[in-house]
Order: C-alpha cells, then sequence, then structure tokens
C-alpha cells in the first residue's frame, strides 16, 4: 500500500463529508445545518459562536439546545425528534435480542422510518 496523502495541521481546502452523510442518509436538517456552518466557516465566522440552529427544523421538529460552560452547543443528530422508529430504538434493549429477533427489530424499524 503507497499512501498518496499526508495528514497535517490546519483546514482543508475541501471536504466531502456533508456528501458522505447525505449519501449516509443522515437527516436533511441535519445536512442543511451542516452547509450553514461549512458556509460560515469559509467566509471567516466564528464556529464557537455559531447559534443554536433550527430554522432549519419543521416548526414542529425544533431541537433545545443548551450551551455548555463556555457557551458551545454540541449539535445532535436525534436529541429531540420525535419519531416512531427512535422511540422503538431507545425502548430495545438490544443485548437481549437474539440474531433474528435483531433482524426483525431492523425490518421494523424500517418500516416505521419509511411510513413517516
Amino acid at each position: 500500500i503507497t499512501f498518496l496523502y499526508k495528514i497535517i495541521a490546519g483546514s482543508a481546502d475541501h471536504s466531502y463529508g456533508i456528501y458522505a452523510g447525505k449519501i449516509a442518509g443522515l437527516p436533511l436538517p441535519v445536512i442543511d445545518r451542516a452547509k450553514e456552518i461549512l458556509n460560515q466557516l469559509e467566509f471567516g465566522s466564528n464556529a464557537s459562536g455559531l447559534p443554536p440552529a433550527t430554522k432549519s427544523l419543521p416548526a414542529d421538529r425544533h431541537v433545545k439546545l443548551k450551551p455548555d460552560a463556555n457557551g458551545m452547543v454540541q449539535l445532535s443528530l436525534f436529541d429531540g425528534l420525535d419519531h416512531p422508529a427512535l422511540e422503538a430504538l431507545r425502548s430495545t434493549d438490544i443485548n437481549s435480542l437474539t440474531p433474528v429477533q435483531a433482524l426483525q427489530k431492523l425490518e421494523e424499524l424500517v418500516n416505521k422510518a419509511r411510513m413517516w
């Protein structure tokens, strides 16, 4: 194996992270927020001063974010979102499932996600 790239300190001139998140199936509000943050970073805004963004979310899905002691906000993918598949996932003890039950649960969650 010959590595063609070297990791160095500093910012990259281009990233495919948002694209990778999109094809990985991240929720659209997360992708939109990532684009907003990238735009602010590219044009010199201070990332640590970014306000919590809920404007990309539908009105009934605003996420309540609390800044830490330094005023920083950690964005989460799923906190505060009420979706039947997420609720079922949160209430599932995955350590008690057999492999077959896990596949059945996965099918159930996929079906719930598609119906929403």
